[in-house]
């Protein structure tokens, strides 16, 4: 019988993403566990884990030379898609919606890319992507024809040093914070200063930046706030990029940083932000259930992919090992571009070379399921000021009115992880320790009787997901990178180094038309 005095099951939930990481440290997933694993598993009657498919990746990159890759069949299509994320499903829609034949390959057995949810009883909550600012028109015709309606979500809160405080930038609650009135005053006129932009840096990135906004993307985040000179300013700001953006100041440019975290400024929600029960996947999942099976090749990893004399060709191989070829008059590969020099061979050196200059963070969220309400307000995301290292924030999936009538609650800790922890995630041992601190942590700050009331915990690693938005990343970097070569576009937020929902569908809507233009003329 399953002890209740202590968390009594891990769930390892592990992402998908088609990885090409050796030079990029993922090596081989047998990772030393942690000293502490044993002892964990001895206090968790239950583990239960799911194989990591990205370490299908990995085999044919490390043994390519051993492997066959006849093809056993041929496929036939408009246009293949690699990959079912955000860019590759809009991409999809769009190109489906004018009578096109569209083939998407996916590694994963669903779609969504990092925009899918995890679920405890009754309760759907986002295991990554979370949410969306921009209400633009090509997100309004994503969830016209996905039939869904997105909720707004309310203010955030800051925990530190055992309190919580509510819309933390608002004057009434900022003057409440134990600090010296020096930081204070520097903490309002940061706030002051980003709400009085009135031309944020722009998104989709545009092919040529203004000399302001080429300053901007060469000044990392700390160099942008060092006129503020408040150390507890840039301690709160490293949390938010290193959430959000995958880096910390130092790696995260001040192009992005200013971009985002305008709408991150609650005050009574004077700029919303956007999500749906379950998070990005209450979109994603209707997206891919609309366009209907029939258009993904699921479970298929795609090896190769080229251009030729009537279009592309790509082959994939599946879960068995069984390889097909695709022909196609064009192609969107709408997956991390780190990948994609071994994808894609003959692609030019110079953009070869772009691709491999963009950085991906490795990330861990793990989720609190709960029979009691462990966060005890509506705040949508909770910072932790007080455990950097372990957690930077909380979302609460409740919060945007999604209610349980099993009486199930979830808190959801983002932990983004240091590059060299990108080859342990894909250790199953490790990635459980580490939950297990995270959890004991997290529950220790949110007070008598949390850790109690945690009956479950669910982890979701992943190791290339996050594309940092580096300083001097925008400016060459990003523009070569994401050029068109030939038939074959390119369409995901690392198309502008920016990990933005709202940037993944405009790049998959601008390859689709882009795509749909050129048929048209054929």
């Amino acid at each position: 019988m399953s002890s209740r005095r202590d968390f009594l099951k891990t769930v390892i939930l592990s992402s998908g993403a088609v990885f090409s990481g050796l030079p990029l440290g993922c090596g081989d997933s047998k990772v030393k566990p942690n000293q502490d694993f044993q002892k964990l598993v001895a206090t968790i009657p239950e583990l239960s884990q799911r194989s990591l498919l990205f370490e299908r990746a990995h085999k044919f990159l490390r043994e390519s030379k051993n492997v066959s890759i006849t093809p056993g069949n041929t496929i036939e299509c408009d246009v293949v898609i690699v990959g079912g994320g955000p860019s590759g499903l809009t991409a999809a829609m769009y190109l489906i919606k004018c009578g096109y034949k569209v083939i998407v390959v996916e590694n994963e057995e669903r779609a969504g890319g990092a925009a899918i949810s995890g679920k405890y009883k009754d309760i759907a909550f986002p295991l990554a992507s979370i949410y969306f600012v921009d209400f633009n028109q090509t997100i309004k015709e994503l969830c016209e024809y996905a039939q869904v309606t997105p909720v707004q979500a309310p203010v955030d809160g800051l925990l530190y040093r055992g309190n919580k405080y509510i819309d933390h930038w608002k004057d009434s609650v900022l003057t409440t914070l134990p600090l010296q009135q020096k930081e204070k005053d520097s903490l309002k006129q940061f706030r002051d200063d980003i709400l009085k932009i009135k031309e944020l840096p722009l998104y989709p990135l545009p092919d040529r930046l203004t000399k302001d906004n080429i300053a901007l993307d060469a000044m990392s985040v700390r160099e942008y706030c060092l006129k503020y000179k408040s150390e507890f300013l840039n301690q709160f700001v490293n949390l938010y990029t290193r959430s959000s953006m995958g880096g910390s100041i130092d790696e995260t440019n001040a192009y992005c940083f200013l971009n985002f975290y305008a709408s991150e400024i609650g005050m009574d929600v004077k700029t919303p932000r956007y999500t749906f029960y379950g998070g990005l996947n209450g979109i994603t999942g209707a997206l891919a259930r609309k366009i209907g099976n029939q258009h993904f090749l699921y479970g298929n990893l795609c090896l190769h992919l080229e251009n030729t004399s009537s279009g592309v060709s790509a082959l994939t191989v599946d879960v068995n090992e069984h390889v097909a070829k695709i022909n196609a008059k064009f192609a969107v590969v709408a997956s991390q571009k780190f990948m994609i020099p071994s994808l894609i061979p003959s692609l030019p050196d110079e953009q070869k070379q772009a691709m491999r200059q963009i950085r991906y963070s490795p990330y861990l969220t793990v989720h609190l399921c709960a029979d009691n309400d462990i966060l005890g307000d509506s705040v949508f995301d909770t910072w932790l000021f007080d455990s950097p290292l372990l957690g930077t924030d909380i979302i609460d999936p409740q919060s945007v009115g999604q209610k349980s009538t099993q009486g199930a609650f979830v808190a959801s800790v983002y932990s983004p992880r240091p590059h060299n922890e990108r080859g342990a995630l894909q250790s199953s041992e490790v990635v459980a320790s580490l939950s297990r601190k995270i959890a004991d942590n997290v529950t220790s700050q949110l007070g008598k009787g949390a850790k109690e009331a945690v009956k479950e915990i669910q982890s979701f690693a992943w190791g290339h997901s996050l594309v940092t938005a580096a300083p001097k990343s925008h400016n060459g970097i990003a523009q070569t990178a994401r050029k068109t070569f030939k038939n074959i576009h390119f369409a995901n937020t690392d198309n502008d180094c920016s990990p933005a929902f709202e940037n993944a569908v405009q790049h998959g809507q601008l390859a689709a038309e882009a795509i749909i233009s050129k048929l048209k003329n054929r």
